[in-house]
């Protein structure tokens, strides 16, 4: 029985980056792969918009390999922090007698480090994919342009004094 029930290329690419957590994430009762899906569904909604149903899931071997490292490390940042928890709980040093000894490694202290990373890493690869992402309301693209007003500049709206008021003076001296 696989381990995970997310198979997009996006989520390969984050099970790439943290094998050996995402598959102890995916085995854990407190966490499995209901909660793989959902962080995973919650990073392509917000890259792209909305969830993707299966034909546009299919779409992913189209998109541009760096759009696919990004979301894939996005993911990948969205379970380091379960992985932090997870292998902070993991045994260091097991001892029987004098005759075995296993210790493991910090894992956890690893994945903080990696998080700072893949911060940084993040940030530049946005830039570089930007222009390539869906245009999503409240994600801000740039700031805005500015243009100087001039000769080739053609206003939008008219000049203030040109529009007739609602309301008028009548001319001549005010009668009481």
């Amino acid at each position: 029985m696989p381990t995970s029930t997310v198979n997009t290329p996006i989520a390969l690419e984050a099970r790439d980056l943290l094998p050996e957590t995402w598959e102890a994430l995916a085995k854990a009762d407190t966490f499995g792969p209901a909660a793989l899906a959902r962080r995973h569904n919650r990073i392509v909604s917000k890259i792209f918009g909305s969830v993707l149903d299966d034909a546009e899931q299919e779409a992913y071997e189209a998109l541009d390999g760096r759009i696919i490292e990004y979301a894939g490390k996005r993911l990948a940042l969205a379970i380091v922090d379960p992985g932090i928890e997870y292998w902070s709980k993991q045994v260091l040093s097991l001892g029987v007698w004098d005759r075995e000894n296993s210790s493991y490694k910090d894992r956890a202290d690893d994945l903080r480090k990696l998080r700072a990373q893949w911060i940084v890493d993040l940030a530049e690869l946005l830039e570089e994919i930007e222009p390539e992402l869906p245009l999503i309301p409240g994600r801000a693209k740039s700031s805005p342009q500015v243009f100087q007003a001039g000769e080739n500049l053609v206003h939008v709206t008219p000049n203030p004094l040109d529009i007739p008021t609602k309301w008028n003076p009548a001319e001549g001296p005010i009668v009481r």
